[in-house]
């Protein structure tokens, strides 16, 4: 659940709080709210469908249940999630007084999140593994150049990573 109080937004799984967010990140945060679905998918899907209806969302959360070779969704790796694009908002807003750009957060392959932002002039995809995993990333600009690599989420340098303010249409 998410809730308002002292000028800030409260994301929340299960009454613990994930994170703190200004109100001027309200879209975020109801972006992470809205995530919440990851956490009641069941696996045997394509992952890379990224508009699977809710009405096929059950409730199943252990890793094969199916005996398939897909990994469940756990609120680990959601609150991971969570915590690094919360905590990079807040810096970019803290910092630079900017509004980040609300990616689209979607289930990744094997228990994995995805963040991901599209414009007209780039994109860029962040997914978040479980575990211990480094997070990974891909961007283009659709021809000129080519980023990728691997990154800690829980201890980024915030100035390595792309003023995700800028990505606005």
């Amino acid at each position: 659940m998410t809730t308002t109080a002292h000028n800030e937004i409260w994301v929340s799984l299960d009454g613990n709080i994930v994170a703190a967010l200004p109100i001027e990140l309200g879209e975020l945060a109801a972006a992470i709210e809205q995530s919440k679905y990851l956490l009641a998918l069941e696996h045997g899907f394509d992952a890379e469908d990224k508009i699977t209806p809710l009405i096929e969302i059950h409730l199943a959360l252990e890793d094969d249940f199916d005996n398939g070779s897909g990994r469940a969704y756990s609120p680990e790796t959601w609150e991971k999630a969570v915590r690094f694009i919360s905590g990079y908002a807040q810096w970019l807003f803290d910092i630079f007084g900017k509004v980040i750009v609300t990616p689209k957060i979607y289930h990744g392959p094997d228990g994995s999140i995805d963040l991901y932002w599209e414009n007209p002039r780039f994109n860029l995809l962040i997914n978040i593994p479980p575990g211990d995993e480094p997070a990974t990333f891909y961007g283009d600009n659709y021809g000129a150049q080519v980023i990728e690599g691997k990154f800690d989420p829980a201890k980024f340098q915030q100035a390595l990573l792309p003023d995700l303010s800028l990505i606005s249409a």
